[in-house]
């Protein structure tokens, strides 16, 4: 079986840049898939050879056409709709060259989908986020747009949120449109099943549990409470992520009298939430800590009390899955898929989204009750042995490839395609 992927993510390919930690789940995938299939793998990066062979793996890095300076200046002034019609093309001709019998692009939220109505194959969207809900909430509740773009380091940081606005509005509409055409999405969440399925009720829904970086199967998880009550989260810039609700709830929880340290970790702009909240990091206990390896988070993680995620929308945030595979306790905001991870008081806290009081008193629970934690932990790390399952994971998406290909040679032959 040939398969083509198309992913934000390098993946595994060989080139010695650096790659955001973000996506290294893919990588992993590619690791335990390049065994079991004849394996592409398309992805935007500059120059880069058109096509490399290794390691039995094809690699595809096509140049961003829409990531010039003067394209980007155009778009943000005038706008040009078909600014990505060069990319497709080149996906096109990635298609007719490597023959898959099957392609998947991960994340619906890119271009890469639109190759879905340029070839005679069938496409699998592998759903990762799904920006037109995440889009609702991607600003705090009391911030407008007005006031986000207010907040800017200078002119080139105004035109830089102005462009970014533009842009998510774009790839919403795109988005839309790829999902409303594509008819085969793979899934992990009962809220992503649902949203898909408000966009294109004719579509095969697949659930596809997803394999977590290597580190986080390798790792002695924490079996005992620690001592010191240290924090965790791993977030990214986006404000939807929910940074605000943690220096709002490190304020707070300064309140309770005990020592703390809140650890965050991931690209985030501290001086922008700083600005938001009126809240100084370092006196709430808060450390900004930037983007690291999985090694180390894998350390920090070992050592931590509880993990806390407080996004006010996400799918399948991977960074609870971690915590989880750490044996660490979990508190995160029940929004939308997270409900698919964790059974609340059962194997994790859920707290209300964007509500710094119901975070408090969950993480005070947890600290007082040192029984209790420990075992929705083990329950939580139990959870999820099973859910990233490797094995299971490769022979499910395997199973995934053979129906969806076996259900569109039947439309080809009924006519119906």
């Amino acid at each position: 079986m040939r398969v083509l992927w198309f992913t934000h993510s390098s993946s595994n390919y060989p080139v010695r840049n650096g790659k955001y930690n973000g996506v290294g789940w893919v990588s992993s995938l590619e690791t335990l898939m390049s065994g079991e299939v004849e394996l592409g793998v398309c992805f935007v990066m500059a120059g880069q050879p058109a096509k490399v062979e290794e390691g039995g793996v094809t690699y595809y890095p096509v140049p961003d056409r829409s990531d010039t300076r003067f394209s980007r200046i155009k778009y943000l002034f005038i706008g040009e709709d078909s600014r990505y019609d060069g990319l497709v093309d080149d996906l096109v001709k990635v298609v007719e060259d490597f023959k898959p019998d099957i392609i998947e692009v991960f994340g619906s939220e890119h271009a890469y989908g639109l190759v879905a109505g340029r070839v005679r194959i069938p496409v699998l969207i592998h759903l990762q986020g799904i920006l037109n809900a995440c889009f609702k909430y991607y600003l705090p509740p009391d911030v407008s747009w007005g006031k986000y773009f207010r907040m800017s380091s200078g002119i080139s940081g105004f035109l830089w949120k102005v462009y970014n606005w533009r842009h998510l509005n774009e790839a919403c509409l795109r988005e839309y449109d790829i999902l409303s055409f594509t008819r085969y999405v793979a899934g992990r969440t009962s809220w992503d099943r649902t949203l898909s399925w408000m966009m294109n009720p004719n579509h095969r829904y697949y659930h596809c549990d997803e394999i977590l970086r290597p580190e986080f199967y390798l790792a002695e998880p924490q079996t005992v409470m620690p001592e010191n009550l240290k924090l965790v989260s791993t977030i990214s810039e986006a404000p939807y992520k929910g940074a605000d609700v943690i220096l709002r709830t490190a304020a707070l929880l300064k309140n309770w009298g005990r020592d703390f340290v809140w650890k965050v970790f991931g690209n985030v702009n501290a001086a922008f939430f700083e600005e938001l909240t009126g809240i100084d990091a370092d006196s709430v206990g808060v450390q900004f800590c930037g983007v690291v390896d999985a090694a180390r988070l894998v350390e920090e993680l070992r050592d931590a009390a509880i993990y806390v995620h407080p996004s006010y929308v996400e799918n399948s945030p991977n960074s609870v899955c971690e915590a989880q595979m750490m044996g660490v306790p979990v508190i995160a905001a029940d929004t939308g898929g997270v409900y698919s991870l964790i059974e609340d008081e059962v194997d994790g806290l859920l707290a209300y989204t964007g509500e710094e009081a119901d975070f408090v008193e969950a993480i005070k629970l947890l600290w007082v009750d040192r029984g209790f934690a420990r075992e929705i932990a083990d329950a939580g790390r139990r959870r999820a042995l099973k859910r990233h399952d490797r094995k299971a994971v490769v022979d499910g998406l395997l199973d995934i490839y053979k129906d969806v290909i076996r259900h569109y040679k039947m439309r080809l032959d009924l006519g119906t395609e």
